[in-house]
């Protein structure tokens, strides 16, 4: 590992680049080579995802998603960590946490939804750590029996459903000012990030806008398999599961042949119903800063965390 280099993507030879992606995403690798600039939000940022060599070959690759936290009325700039990936035959050999490195100087502050392996590493590097965040699965198959449609019809006739579209985003802004706290730490969704999150999308047409007395849910429908699935990305409502919205989604789905509700949620607001218990899945988010008091806060995790955060609404597709 003594001959390694790091560079930033956008100075690697665009084959090399894809000729990777065919081995670390295999069957999916068209859609996020296609895809890239988006998905690491490029055209907002001076931040770029970087590649590691080992004589002249690239063996790991480590994303990256710009963002601002705001805390105390201050905004901070993040960045979030994404898509480790060290060849098959390199791991082991400290490639993974040499690249970890070589990332962490990019930007102060980070952030990072992850798995087991890679949280070890970070805790080796002295990241924080907060298990307040988790991903639920509401499964569909009560929701497909007529009587359920029968018991909320004079609400359910009143639920919207339609494309994503400029006015959507208009109207949601200021459910985001509403929800903003003084006492926690919450990501900063203002106008650019709803624009790159969802009407630069190149999956756009696969999300739907639900609308109910002015609550509003934004959902990917993933199709990538044999069982529908509904990942919902962003709602204007904290506590989503107790939603009446949420209720009215639940039926929607059932009659369109849905099987599965996805979405993630902080754990103050996502307590108290059984098949969210059931099918509750702790997620994993560390953190590095240097400010103390936005470290602590961190402990406590996003409060406002959604399924449209980090790349964890659209992994199904990688």
């Amino acid at each position: 590992m003594k001959n390694y280099i790091t560079k930033n993507i956008s100075k690697v030879n665009i084959n090399d680049l894809l000729n990777f992606y065919k081995v670390a995403f295999k069957s999916r690798h068209p859609i996020f080579f296609n895809n890239f600039k988006w998905f690491y939000r490029m055209e907002d940022s001076d931040y770029e995802p970087i590649v590691i060599f080992e004589k002249g070959k690239i063996v790991g690759h480590a994303g990256l998603i710009p963002e601002f936290i705001k805390f105390k009325k201050k905004n901070y700039k993040f960045i979030w960590f994404t898509d480790l990936v060290v060849l098959p035959e390199f791991r082991k050999t400290g490639f993974g946490e040499q690249i970890i490195k070589e990332w962490m100087k990019i930007c102060e502050n980070k952030i990072t939804f992850c798995n087991d392996l890679s949280l070890k590493i970070f805790k080796k590097l002295d990241w924080g750590e907060s298990f307040a965040i988790s991903r639920y699965i509401k499964p569909l198959f009560f929701d497909k029996i007529y009587f359920k449609k029968y018991l909320h019809k004079e609400h359910f006739k009143n639920l919207k459903v339609f494309k994503i579209d400029d006015k959507i985003i208009r109207d949601i802004l200021p459910f985001e000012k509403k929800n903003e706290a003084e006492d926690s730490a919450y990501i900063l969704r203002d106008e650019k990030w709803f624009e790159w999150k969802f009407l630069k999308c190149p999956f756009r047409s696969n999300i739907l806008c639900f609308e109910y007395d002015s609550q509003y849910v934004l959902a990917f429908l993933d199709k990538s398999n044999e069982n529908k699935k509904l990942n919902i990305l962003y709602a204007t409502e904290k506590n989503l599961q107790k939603s009446k919205i949420f209720k009215l989604i639940q039926i929607w789905g059932g009659e369109n042949k849905i099987n599965l509700i996805w979405y993630v949620s902080h754990s103050n607001y996502s307590e108290g119903e059984i098949f969210s218990f059931i099918t509750k899945k702790r997620i994993n988010f560390a953190f590095k800063t240097k400010d103390s008091a936005l470290k602590d806060i961190l402990k406590s995790g996003l409060k406002n965390s959604q399924g449209g955060d980090s790349d964890i609404g659209y992994m199904s597709l990688l």
